[in-house]
């Protein structure tokens, strides 16, 4: 073991979080400030951690000077009314779920949502129609969700009471918002879409937001690509079809009710910087400059296609099978290299930019990945075929309140999961409670960890090779 390690996993948090200037190199990961102190907003702590002392307002019964951010974040997005969000998307997402849902009914959603997605639908005793599976050819990314598919499902499925889609996607790929939600639309049923990576769409020349493309809500996560901190979000209330009073009461219910000023504030500052608009503008600018200097040989960077609706091009996603490695064995690369990626998978690694980046550390990425390229050879890997989505055998909050056992995997094949199994990030489950486990995902699942991907069973920390059983 390195000192570097060694002194990483002898200290305490604390330590550790002094140490981040030295040991936490360039990163190309959440959160989108960067660690860049230039925001004065960002600055401060203890000094902004207040409660709802006088003059602060009460995020849950805001009347004052959060009223008035709120509203003023709403006239910035060009939305009907924002809720700031301080745990996350996640709880955006979850309120959302259970205000625009009826119980016992289902929601139509892609398999890549999050996993706060399927938690919600869990909460609301409702339960999932997928769309169809597709990724991006001769890639492991998940395509766009085409709206003819959306008619069709919603055509077979009449009782879909909701509609949930992610654009832009963890990987940046956009879908034809506009069209789903007028399908949707005449059907009656209201459209949520997941924008957690998004929340920089619509400014500075970035592509549109689902927000003005007829969704009725949208949740995005200021924290990932923005200049705010970890835990912020803002709900957008896009139309008449949302009763703003149902969403608040899930939020009261799900939400802190001690929330951060720290985090507030930087939502504030954050939504103030953004409709500034020369922040945003900028850092666009730079990063379509890497984006044309990528010129790499082996490597590729993902880029529009007849699978990809629409890109944001914040996200730098390389495509390795053709490179003779993996998504994984390229983020190691870049640590060593001393820049930290945001995630890799077997097919891919995503390089997130953010507001916070400039035009040094795309210098420092753009040298680095050049000479990771050259070192490397034209070969084909072969990815691993995706397996056919296993059968449905009992609703997602059915088979969570199941007695079952742990049993080794490859056991468990022919039996009923109680539990989620997720590749994190990005947390999109593999295996969903009440799903029966075929030998194909078991074998993927085994593979994928061998690899090197991070696999999580939603009952313990990790993946010990056991997973709960319930039928």
């Amino acid at each position: 073991m390195s000192e570097k390690k060694k002194k990483l996993d002898g200290s305490t948090l604390v330590e550790a979080l002094h140490a981040l200037p030295e040991e936490g190199g360039l990163p190309f990961c959440m959160p989108g400030h960067k660690r860049n102190t230039s925001f004065a907003y960002l600055q401060d702590g203890a000094r902004y951690d207040i409660t709802e002392i006088a003059g602060f307002d009460n995020l849950h019964n805001a009347e004052g000077i959060l009223a008035k951010e709120m509203a003023y974040a709403a006239e910035v997005y060009g939305v009907r009314a924002c809720r700031f969000l301080v745990n996350g998307s996640t709880v955006g997402i979850l309120a959302s779920i259970l205000a625009l849902g009826k119980r016992g009914g289902a929601v139509l959603i892609t398999r890549h949502c999050h996993r706060s997605v399927y938690n919600g639908i869990a909460l609301a005793g409702m339960h999932p129609v997928y769309l169809p599976d597709v990724r991006i050819e001769d890639s492991d990314v998940p395509a766009s969700v085409e709206p003819e598919a959306v008619a069709e499902m919603l055509n077979l499925h009449p009782e879909v009471a909701l509609v949930v889609v992610c654009s832009p996607t963890y990987e940046g790929v956009l879908s034809d918002v506009g069209s789903i939600a007028t399908i949707c639309h005449e059907k009656g049923v209201p459209l949520l879409v997941d924008g957690a990576h998004g929340a920089h769409l619509g400014f500075g020349g970035f592509p549109e937001s689902a927000r003005k493309q007829g969704a009725d809500m949208v949740v995005e996560s200021l924290h990932k690509t923005c200049a705010s901190l970890t835990q912020t979000a803002i709900l957008h209330i896009c139309s008449d079809r949302v009763d703003c009073g149902r969403v608040d009461h899930w939020l009261q219910v799900l939400e802190t009710s001690s929330p951060s000023y720290l985090l507030l504030g930087s939502i504030c500052g954050c939504v103030h910087e953004l409709a500034k608009g020369d922040t945003v503008a900028l850092w666009r600018k730079e990063v379509l400059a890497l984006r044309k200097a990528l010129g790499l040989g082996k490597l590729r960077l993902l880029i529009e296609s007849k699978d990809v609706w629409g890109l944001d091009p914040s996200k730098l996603v390389l495509l390795t099978n053709h490179a003779g490695t993996t998504g994984i064995q390229l983020c190691n690369g870049l640590r060593k290299m001393g820049i930290e990626p945001e995630m890799g998978a077997e097919g891919h690694a995503i390089l997130m930019s953010g507001m916070g980046d400039n035009n040094e550390s795309f210098a420092i990425l753009l040298d680095a990945l050049q000479k990771i390229d050259e070192g490397l050879h034209e070969k084909t890997v072969p990815l691993s075929p995706v397996p056919t989505r296993c059968a449905v055998v009992y609703d997602i909050h059915e088979a969570q309140e199941m007695q079952g056992q742990d049993l080794p995997l490859e056991k468990a094949v022919g039996k009923v999961l109680g539990e989620y199994i997720w590749a994190y990030p990005p947390g999109a489950p593999l295996l969903v409670p009440g799903e029966r486990l075929t030998e194909d995902m078991a074998q993927y699942i085994r593979k994928q960890k061998d690899l090197g991907v991070s696999i999580e069973c939603s009952r313990k920390h990790g993946f010990d090779g056991f997973v709960r059983v319930v039928d």
